[in-house]
């Protein structure tokens, strides 16, 4: 059910359904609050960020970033690929997208099935 929902909001996105995104960001809002010690489990929680990120607020996008990554377990997730995604997007918004280097480095080392990270490097 929450992959479906994942891509649900995935695809939201992609249309440029803002206005759906939001809704469907704020119902998942209340399931996350039946996570408690697992909120990195929901997808919905990192699309937020991305939402601060549409939004400009990358100052809040990044906190938010932050936190997500901080409170998700390092192995076995793809936590440190979310996260280095996200503070790609609001570097790059800041014109400081050179200050990645060692994140991508790093996520092609342990994502190396995603072409996303070489061609960062590019």
């Amino acid at each position: 059910m929450r992959r479906l929902r994942r891509n649900r909001i995935g695809a939201l996105l992609e249309l440029g359904e803002i206005r759906s995104l939001d809704i469907e960001l704020l119902e998942d809002r209340v399931d996350a609050a039946g996570l408690h010690g697992v909120p990195y489990t929901n997808p919905a929680l990192w699309f937020r960020c991305l939402r601060l990120i549409l939004d400009g607020d990358v100052t809040l996008a990044e906190q938010h970033a932050q936190a997500m990554y901080e409170q998700s377990p390092q192995e076995g997730t793809v936590a440190q690929a979310l996260y280095t995604s996200q503070l790609g997007l609001i570097r790059w918004m800041q014109g400081r997208v050179d200050e990645l280097e060692e994140g991508f480095l790093a996520s092609r080392r342990n994502y190396p099935d995603q072409p996303l990270w070489s061609a960062s490097l590019a």
